[in-house]
């Protein structure tokens, strides 16, 4: 008897598979994005230090929620499906829970974190799709 068939890799029709150090630096770019927007909007209304971590909290709790989700671990610097649902989880998510658990609604605020989620979450992703094209035609 023979070992077992090498393997041949990936073929056009299989996916491939996303190293892990990909996916993590994917997590810490997400992460960065939500901290800014958390500082960004927690320092222009002077708050207390005890009042980031009441604003972060639905929206990484949403973030930490899709990012364990099969498509986002899959291609994780993709626009769609990983940066479309990371942007829909964290904004409609983050907002949901801060709305549900009291937090404040005030009309400017989904708008303006759909809009800075939007630039933060997808903006990253964008910019590595075009190092990648670029490095491809090399």
């Amino acid at each position: 008897m023979t070992g077992p068939a090498a393997s041949p890799g990936p073929t056009p029709d299989t996916p491939q598979r996303t190293a892990p150090a990909v996916r993590v630096v994917a997590v810490v770019l997400d992460v960065a994005v939500l901290v800014a927007f958390v500082l960004g909007g927690a320092s222009a209304h002077e708050r207390e230090l005890a009042d980031y971590a009441r604003i972060a909290w639905p929206f990484a709790l949403a973030l930490a929620a899709i990012s364990l989700t099969l498509p986002v671990r899959r291609d994780p610097l993709s626009l769609w499906p990983a940066g479309g649902l990371v942007f829909l989880a964290v904004t409609v998510g983050g907002l949901a829970l801060r709305w549900l658990t009291g937090g404040g609604m005030a009309m400017p605020f989904p708008l303006i974190a759909a809009g800075l989620l939007l630039a933060g979450l997808i903006g990253w992703r964008l910019v590595a799709a075009v190092v990648r094209l670029v490095l491809r035609r090399r």
